[in-house]
């Protein structure tokens, strides 16, 4: 009998043991799983439009420029040619960007 109770009794640590690390490894598992299913966030930024308005002379040829801090200026949008009257340019910027324009002959 006692053969029998030994034996039995390191069955029992061993599936312990086992049981135990069945355990552990199923919870670092469904951590890792959790972690990798998560969506990345998605950075949102707020545009608002701004409107360029000028009159125009018929024929004449304007560039639009655009600037942030009033010293360097770059085109924006292509060379529009004069109607004889009001131009009106929809520029989409950050909102929290701040921009100048001016238009050129």
């Amino acid at each position: 009998m006692e053969p029998i109770l030994s034996s039995q009794s390191k069955w029992s640590s061993r599936s312990r043991i086992y049981l135990a690390l069945a355990a552990l490894m199923y919870i670092t598992c469904q951590r890792h799983w959790a972690a990798a299913a998560a969506p990345a966030p998605v950075q949102l930024a707020a545009k608002r439009a701004i409107q360029v308005n000028f009159n125009t002379k018929l024929g004449e040829r304007y560039q639009v420029y655009r600037s942030s801090d009033g010293t360097n200026w770059t085109p924006a949008g292509s060379v529009i040619t004069g109607t004889g009257s009001e131009a009106v340019i929809t520029f989409l910027t950050e909102a929290s960007a701040t921009a100048l324009f001016k238009a050129e002959t």
